[in-house]
């Protein structure tokens, strides 16, 4: 399944075999247990690969959180069907780039559900919201990019050197 999130998008899941192209309007591309032509849509929308179930599961933690292509990758476990008496973990990928979120996802847990109800409710939540994640990600980002070079440099300021 795949939804849209954004000032122009509605509440509905779209069929990407109809869509041809996500919307500009769109902030934030959900897809649950995608089919090929849903991810090739998000893929085209994004200009990066998404990864797939396999891939998300094979991740090692420590590699959890990359960057490739301009865009923040990150896995996180869940856990879901603890209401429903079956818990079970699953991955979930975030891809984060400039103007937008892509998350991928083989489960429904409650979190993504109560979210999207908020931001369909008010569209703006994801406009205002999404781009200030990417600028703050993108400042911790370069800081700690800065940081790592100075670290290697010998740079007093971080290495506590005078």
């Amino acid at each position: 399944m795949l939804r849209l999130f954004g000032p122009e998008c509605n509440a509905t899941p779209v069929d990407a075999d109809k869509l041809g192209a996500v919307p500009e309007g769109a902030i934030w591309v959900d897809l649950l247990k995608p089919t090929k032509a849903e991810e090739a849509l998000a893929e085209k929308f994004v200009g990066t690969n998404i990864p797939t179930r396999e891939e998300l599961s094979e991740i090692e933690p420590s590699s959890r959180l990359y960057q490739k292509n301009g865009a923040a990758f990150m896995t996180m476990s869940v856990l879901h069907g603890v209401a429903g008496g079956q818990p079970g973990s699953d991955p979930i990928g975030f891809i984060l780039t400039e103007d937008h979120l892509v998350t991928v996802r083989y489960v429904d847990p409650k979190p993504f559900m109560i979210f999207a109800d908020h931001v369909y409710a008010e569209p703006e939540i994801a406009s205002i919201s999404l781009p200030a994640i990417s600028n703050s990600s993108a400042s911790r980002s370069t800081t700690a990019s800065s940081r790592r070079t100075n670290r290697v440099r010998g740079s007093p300021a971080i290495s506590g050197s005078a």
